[in-house]
């Protein structure tokens, strides 16, 4: 070690990784610098799905850290597979890459991976793993046609690595680096998520971000309570995203994007999830999903009313 750095006091792991992602805001030539600048590490079991997962990759950072002011510091690691006892096997390798020691993923492979049509995906600090229906070849035309929809899905779990990384995940003491150690309000993690897959698709010209009163329908549609879905350990269906983002998308034009990502910022400075929700929006959870509750029952001039307190997303 230097010298000069001798002198300075210890870091902590999540201190170590917090100075890594903001070093490079301060100043723009240590950008070069940090590990997410590499490839991530990836582990699929065709090398045309290996290079759509890299493409994709480079396409959601670039628009995540210059579009988005997000930049992670750290290295992710992505698998893909089409079956579940694919992703168990892809998955076995990609903990191995990273150093990790072996570690089970058979209730969350099982769930997100026993699928005819379609896709899952499902992130851990540091890693995500994405199941799609077995393609009958892999071939350009597939690979060009990934760009629509492999790009947005990992914008949406590149998200839950950044709410990671800046809420202090990282730092705790944890059987292994790729449980989930923090709680949190799981309907603000999937529906942010959601706000940014959709802000991905419009900048790349995929799709257009779904109006409000299209999205508030969607989310009465879900038949779900917002209360319902806080618990962070588990998985919301399909049409509970809706709700999540309806609701993640009333957040952020009361109060504007920066606000909304603040509260994992806030969790990184040390509060509860509770005290950085309070902060950050000014009420308790348990009032605001109420509030939505209210608002899914009223009509779309109420609607319009609620919504307008910030700029439109």
């Amino acid at each position: 070690m230097p010298v000069a750095l001798q002198s300075l006091p210890p870091l902590s792991r999540a201190e170590a990784v917090h100075w890594c992602r903001e070093l490079p805001v301060l100043r723009y030539s240590l950008k070069q610098y940090l590990p997410s600048r590499q490839a991530p590490v990836v582990q699929a079991q065709d090398s045309l799905v290996e290079a759509a997962l890299l493409i994709n990759h480079r396409n959601v950072m670039t628009f995540l850290t210059r579009d988005m002011g997000m930049p992670m510091a750290t290295r992710p690691g992505i698998a893909a597979a089409g079956s579940a006892s694919a992703m168990t096997r892809q998955m076995k390798q990609l903990v191995r890459k990273l150093g990790w020691r072996p570690v089970r993923f058979t209730k969350p492979i099982q769930s997100a991976c026993n699928i005819e049509r379609g896709y899952s995906a499902k992130a851990f600090p540091g890693m995500f793993f994405i199941c799609w229906a077995q393609e009958s070849a892999y071939d350009e035309d597939w690979l060009k046609s990934s760009y629509r929809w492999l790009g947005p899905v990992i914008a949406h779990e590149y998200v839950h690595l950044w709410q990671a990384e800046v809420s202090g995940e990282y730092g705790l003491r944890k059987w292994h680096p790729a449980v989930w150690g923090k709680e949190g309000v799981l309907w603000l993690d999937e529906g942010v998520a959601e706000l940014v897959r959709e802000k991905f698709l419009d900048a790349y010209g995929y799709a257009k971000p779904e109006r409000m009163e299209v999205l508030r329908w969607k989310a009465r549609a879900s038949g779900s309570r917002l209360r319902d879905l806080r618990e962070e350990r588990r998985n919301l269906s399909y049409v509970a995203y809706d709700l999540a983002h309806f609701a993640a998308r009333v957040l952020a034009v009361r109060h504007g994007e920066d606000v909304v990502f603040g509260y994992w910022r806030k969790q990184g400075e040390g509060l509860s999830w509770r005290r950085a929700f309070e902060e950050s929006f000014g009420l308790p959870v348990e009032q605001f999903e109420d509030e939505i509750g209210e608002m899914l029952g009223l009509g779309d001039a109420r609607l319009s009313k609620e919504t307008s307190k910030g700029k439109k997303l």
